[in-house]
């Protein structure tokens, strides 16, 4: 009995809940042997890094981000909020391979990443939309954490500030408060977070 491309999605969804890797990717290879789709490639990639494939989950990621400019394009003057969940599936891929570098300690490929995606936000109508997982304190976060790893003490001091004050969240906060203590940059993170907090007023 032949499958179309719908019962191959489904059944590498179902694997990736099961945890079964390698029959996740044979399901999602075959349903990109039929369409090629973002979704398609995420989910492949995912199957691929959780197996620690990381050269090829990267690679898929990739493939998946071309797919979505195509829609991005088309939809850039028509449709805003096609256009927004296309960034914003762009910025969960970059996100993606950024923790990719990480993992494999290619830190400035990890910077250029999370400044990649704060690129897109700004072309972003409806910031609204952005989820939390991909909230920009989180981007802030992560950069600050890699510029740390690259020795860049100021530029980390910065962002960990910038994320300092776009969570509402007391526990991030003092997580941030914790890993600058623990990174030797407390009176560095408590000076930027005041000068961020005076521009702000002047704003």
């Amino acid at each position: 009995m032949a499958y179309n491309s719908d019962v191959f999605y489904q059944k590498g969804l179902d694997s990736l809940k099961q945890r079964d890797y390698p029959n996740a990717i044979n399901c999602f290879t075959e349903v990109l042997k039929i369409e090629k789709s973002s979704s398609g490639y995420s989910n492949r990639a995912f199957a691929y890094y959780n197996l620690g494939k990381k050269d090829l989950a990267k690679l898929d990621f990739e493939r998946s981000i071309e797919e979505i400019k195509g829609i991005l394009d088309k939809s850039k003057d028509k449709d805003p909020i096609t256009y927004d969940k296309c960034l914003i599936e762009i910025s969960r891929a970059v996100s993606s391979i950024a923790q990719i570098n990480m993992d494999t300690k290619n830190f400035i490929e990890a910077e250029n990443n999370y400044t990649q995606i704060m690129g897109l936000y700004k072309m972003i109508n409806d910031e609204k939309l952005i989820p939390n997982d991909l909230h920009i304190s989180h981007i802030y976060t992560n950069r600050g954490v890699v510029r740390y790893k690259l020795n860049q003490i100021d530029n980390a001091a910065r962002d960990l500030a910038a994320a300092f004050l776009e969570t509402n969240s007391n526990d991030t906060r003092k997580e941030l408060a914790d890993f600058a203590a623990m990174a030797g940059m407390t009176e560095k993170l408590e000076l930027s977070i005041t000068v961020y907090s005076t521009l702000r007023k002047k704003q």
